[in-house]
């Protein structure tokens, strides 16, 4: 399967988000503090796409699969 890679659009609107430091065409780059909060939330039984949901993300635009794969990474 092909990565998915961001245009200058989407970018900006990924990079809206108060959990993310930075954006790129190919990678996101998370808060420190989303990336603690969601770990936390992840061993407490949350599913990773509720994790996402809940912290203002669109999963139309970042991919459904992406929370799972970032969460575990």
């Amino acid at each position: 399967m092909k990565r998915k890679e961001f245009n200058e659009e989407e970018i900006k609107r990924i990079e809206e988000n108060p959990n993310v430091t930075s954006a790129t065409r190919k990678a996101i780059t998370f808060h420190p503090d989303f990336k603690l909060a969601a770990i936390k939330e992840h061993e407490r039984g949350k599913l990773p796409y509720e994790i996402f949901l809940s912290h203002g993300f669109d999963l139309e635009l970042i991919g459904k699969d992406k929370p799972k794969k970032y969460i575990h990474k």
